[in-house]
């Protein structure tokens, strides 16, 4: 047994921790684990899973092709990381859900005072956001599809360009957003600025109001009142993962794929900007995703190098 946690991969260890403290959360709390649909798994694996699996697919025939088969041994630690990954995702879609049933208070009022503090910053990100309207015009949901895109096409490239540690990395610290950003939904919970100015009409408000109105019914219920479909629609606006993703995809890809890093640059300033003007996002929000950006890029560095050390010292 001792030999088989010394073997954990970094991506084993990050899931075990998380689900401890989900179980511990839950107890204490007596929360129960919220399950997800068809649905609403669907829609998670398409933000998460897709481009990783793809990813694994073309390393293995890219080394294939060029003779240089992948061992099996790194076949299966990149299989075992993405089970570990998919409970990551399944915790963390349960901390969002009890975020607001653990700590009722809300800050949207003093995040709103904050954005006001800060006008010129608010308005410069309008009018940065004003050069990507054709982009919006083409795609009404552009906020949710350059995300997910972002995820897609690096995992692609990193299994095409045989990028491992790469895809490794970058894994890891998306694990890692999912898991401490998913707890810092709870010491200071917000909605978002768009029940304060909602953009009526638009693709985010229906989006926005749909997923409210869930969320009133869950908390007023107590969490009772929940289906599987409500797996992916609970409101968090503090703080915001898109932007900590969005940063760790450009930092790897900057890394390890210098021109695609370039290319992400534009689609990192659309989405910190559109975060703000479709209403997602309050400013703090946005500075403390950089922040848990940093944070897990940091700790996925150290945890891998530790890693890789332990295990040439094994092989001696």
């Amino acid at each position: 047994m001792s030999l088989m946690i010394a073997r954990l991969l970094p991506m084993e260890w990050l899931a075990l921790l998380a689900a401890g403290v989900a179980t511990l959360l839950a107890t204490v709390a007596d929360l129960p684990f919220y399950l997800p649909n068809t649905h609403s798994s669907a829609f998670a694996l398409e933000h998460y899973l897709e481009g990783i699996s793809f990813s694994v697919v073309l390393l293995f025939l890219m080394s294939w092709h060029q003779n240089r088969s992948l061992a099996i041994i790194d076949l299966l630690n990149l299989g075992r990381q993405i089970i570990a990954f998919l409970l990551v995702v399944f915790l963390h879609f349960n901390f969002k859900l009890w975020a607001m049933l653990i700590n009722s208070g809300r800050w949207d009022a003093f995040y709103a005072a904050l954005d006001h503090t800060f006008d010129g910053v608010l308005h410069a990100l309008e009018f940065i956001n004003l050069g990507f309207t054709p982009l919006k015009a083409t795609l009404p949901d552009a906020y949710h599809d350059v995300f997910v895109a972002l995820f897609l096409v690096t995992f692609l490239a990193f299994g095409l360009w045989q990028k491992k540690h790469a895809l490794e990395q970058t894994l890891l610290a998306v694990a890692l957003v999912l898991v401490i950003g998913g707890l810092a939904y709870i010491p200071a919970p917000a909605f978002g600025p768009f029940i304060y100015l909602p953009d009526s009409g638009s693709h985010a408000d229906r989006i926005q109001q749909d997923m409210l109105h869930f969320m009133q019914g869950f908390l007023i219920s107590h969490g009772t009142q929940y289906q599987g479909g409500n797996f992916i629609m609970p409101l968090a606006a503090m703080p915001s993962l898109h932007i900590a993703h969005a940063w760790v995809l450009l930092h790897y890809t900057w890394k390890h794929l210098r021109w695609l890093g370039m290319v992400y640059l534009p689609c990192f300033l659309f989405l910190t900007s559109e975060a703000v003007v479709s209403r997602w996002h309050y400013l703090l929000d946005l500075a403390l995703g950089l922040v848990i950006a940093w944070v897990c890029i940091r700790i996925t560095n150290i945890c891998l190098d530790a890693h890789s050390s332990k295990a040439r010292s094994a092989g001696k």
